[in-house]
């Protein structure tokens, strides 16, 4: 599907943040969550301190006019169903569960920012990422293992990062803790 480049885009949360500073320019990008300027959280926070941070309510939105907002799946629906009716693009992103979707969502968020090259590329740079995984997994010695602990100390069984360490040859340690 061909999509005209959108010129003005707003996004609503950190990792929407992420993708519009990734592969929208600066310029196209009217606004930002403002944990989009914290070091501690986002990978682009110098680059988002020359974008305005603003809330992510209707009435500011709709003010900006712009051609797409980036929001994610837990972020107000209301405001996304005001930002709908008035005509504006608005792009959902789902949480991705796996390097495939992860891979998938990139392609198709930066395709959305009229910038699809961008995504193809971020992609070829994953999977040269996990090739180079592959090469430090042929020289490890025995099978380490990790655990990945998420609040209140629950192991989390799956998902991108628990596919990355098992590129990289680590052992799911969470089924020792049932």
């Amino acid at each position: 599907i061909a999509v005209a480049k959108p010129i003005r885009l707003v996004s609503f949360n950190l990792c929407a943040d992420q993708l519009a500073l990734e592969f929208g320019n600066v310029d196209q990008v009217l606004g930002l969550s403002s944990m989009s300027r914290n070091p501690v959280l986002s990978y682009h926070a110098k680059l988002a301190g020359s974008v305005p941070a603003m809330r992510s309510a209707a009435e500011i939105t709709l003010r900006l006019a712009p051609d797409l907002v980036l929001v994610g799946a837990h972020d107000a629906r209301y405001t996304i169903g005001i930002l709908s009716n008035a005509g504006i693009r608005v792009q959902v992103l789902p949480l991705w569960n796996s390097l495939t979707e992860t891979k998938m969502g990139v392609i198709e968020a930066a395709t959305s920012m009229g910038h699809g090259t961008r995504g193809s590329e971020l992609v070829a740079d994953i999977d040269q990422s996990l090739a180079n995984l592959r090469d430090v997994r042929a020289r490890m010695v025995g099978q380490p293992s990790f655990l990945l602990l998420q609040r209140r100390g629950y192991a989390q069984r799956q998902g991108v990062t628990a596919e990355v360490l098992e590129h990289a040859g680590l052992r799911d340690a969470s089924d020792q803790f049932d």
